[in-house]
């Protein structure tokens, strides 16, 4: 993982931010709570640009498993 690494992305994709969260608010909520998992099991921070990085996996999954089962 990129946070145990400090590798992590930095706060800088204000825009592109704003327009990933306003596009998937329900992904982006689910990205909010696996944040402060990961911050509670790593015991460091997860920037916001990370948790955008984590939005769009979320939202891909969840849009994968509704195309399986064939609903939207």
């Amino acid at each position: 993982m990129r946070v145990k690494g400090d590798r992590q992305l930095t706060d800088e994709a204000g825009p592109l931010r704003e327009a990933i969260r306003s596009s998937y608010p329900e992904a982006y909520a689910c990205a909010q709570r696996c944040r402060t998992v990961l911050e509670l099991r790593l015991g460091r921070s997860v920037t916001q640009d990370e948790v955008v990085y984590l939005t769009l996996h979320v939202a891909r999954l969840t849009t994968e498993g509704a195309d399986r089962s064939g609903t939207s």
